[in-house]
């Protein structure tokens, strides 16, 4: 009836599964959000790059992968 008896009565497998998969989301979601800020604020922008006074929103954000593992190293060093 509720999640806490479901994930009691499942298989251990998939209870481990679901933990491993609460953490990939969670790493995906933030590093999406952590892309889109960077996105909207123009630091791919090839003409901002290249510029010296240019500050970007997060330091050594390249692209997505980059933003993915800055959410995982963030939420590493959080929890």
């Amino acid at each position: 009836q509720d999640v806490f008896t479901t994930m009691v009565d499942m298989q251990w497998r998939y209870v481990f599964l679901a933990f491993i998969a609460s953490f990939i989301v969670s790493w995906f979601g933030f590093g999406v959000i952590w892309w889109f800020m960077s996105y909207v604020h123009g630091d791919y922008l090839l003409e901002n790059i290249n510029n010296s006074t240019f500050v970007p929103c997060i330091l050594a954000n390249k692209n997505f992968a980059s933003a993915f593992l800055f959410s995982q190293e963030t939420q590493h060093t959080i929890g």
